[in-house]
């Protein structure tokens, strides 16, 4: 059960440290400060293990150290901090070392050394770091869950991995829709209420788990990625209640009148939601496999397994709080939580065994 630390975020009279919009990036370093990023205020700060603001680090700009929109941030081996810059032409992770109170700016990684060379878009997951130094970034061209690039820290690329195919979305449950008055080149995918989804978590050291949510049935890889062991349980998700039926029916219906005359496509409400919700590793290298909750519920909970697939413990947490970020290491956590007025905070929490 993990109880809550602190909260900070939303105290107006505390400064813009303090203030957060959009918070897409967190990561625990391994004396306990954590870095969190703000894509909309486009600030990275870092603060200590109590909550207290320590320093900036970046800015905005486009020079050295700079960043615009910075979404990850992660810790490497040796406690350099990487940010994702996320900008048209420009997209990498800028790099700085950490001082007792301060940060220094290392360099920018990137496949291309300049913009017009860049032809090939990358994904905001977390790098990854090899035992043997090389960094593995994801691109996310194609129709895959992306091709992994093992980059030398010269952003050189030694080898590349292509992940799993994605199921198609007419598999998972998704129909076409056309934008109204447009001709047929113009549609996107639609998933409907409760939809299964496939995710695929990556572990600091390039294993990686894939799962199509429809089932609990977690394929494990390691950093090759060939397949070494599949977890699976046999459990359903929580039933859908009237009232996340009528929520469900009332979207799906408002969407379908605010697009017609479209070919907005036609959903049914399933009886269950699926039985895993998200999927990730946190910095430890343990798998975290949250379970959809069920209506009503005021706590999220996951199973927590070793990187070799072996059961360690069930987590609990509150709801509200999201560490999909997995910044997680040992028993101590940072989320994004949301407060008055839903307002993102930060929240710092402890897990400790119950009863």
């Amino acid at each position: 059960m993990a109880d809550v630390d602190f909260r900070i975020g939303g105290d107006i009279a505390a400064g813009e440290e303090y203030q957060f919009a959009d918070v897409r990036g967190l990561a625990l370093l391994p004396d306990d400060r954590f870095v969190g990023s703000d894509y909309m205020a486009q600030r990275v700060g870092l603060y200590a293990s109590d909550g207290r603001f320590i320093t900036g680090i970046g800015g905005v700009g486009e020079g050295p150290g700079e960043f615009e929109r910075p979404w990850t941030v992660a810790v490497d081996p040796a406690g350099s901090v990487w940010i994702f810059n996320h900008s048209p032409g420009r997209d990498g992770f800028l790099t700085y070392t950490l001082e007792p109170a301060g940060a220094s700016y290392l360099g920018f990684l990137s496949l291309y050394r300049h913009r017009e060379e860049q032809v090939r878009c990358l994904s905001s997951r977390k790098p990854l770091f090899a035992a043997d130094g090389l960094i593995g970034l994801t691109s996310c061209d194609g129709p895959l869950h992306g091709t992994r690039l093992w980059v030398d820290p010269d952003g050189t690329v030694v080898r590349e991995d292509t992940l799993p195919r994605h199921v198609s979305g007419e598999d998972l449950g998704a129909r076409r829709f056309t934008f109204p008055g447009t001709p047929g080149s113009n549609w996107v995918e639609v998933l409907g209420p409760f939809a299964p989804a496939d995710r695929l978590a990556d572990a600091r050291s390039g294993a990686y788990a894939r799962c199509v949510t429809r089932r609990y049935e977690i394929d494990l890889f390691d950093e090759r990625g060939v397949r070494f062991r599949r977890i699976t349980r046999e459990l359903v998700g929580p039933t859908v209640s009237n009232a996340e039926r009528r929520r469900e029916e009332f979207v799906v219906d408002s969407l379908r009148t605010a697009y017609q005359p479209g070919d907005y496509p036609d959903f049914t409400v399933p009886d269950r939601k699926p039985p895993i919700r998200y999927l990730w590793y946190d910095e430890d290298g343990r798998l975290w496999v949250q379970l959809w909750e069920a209506d009503g519920d005021s706590l999220a909970t996951a199973h927590v397994y070793d990187h070799a697939g072996n059961f360690l413990f069930e987590a609990l947490w509150p709801l509200e709080v999201s560490l999909r970020e997995g910044a997680i290491r040992g028993d101590a956590a940072v989320g994004v939580g949301t407060g008055a007025f839903d307002i993102p905070e930060i929240v710092r929490m402890t897990f400790r065994e119950s009863g």
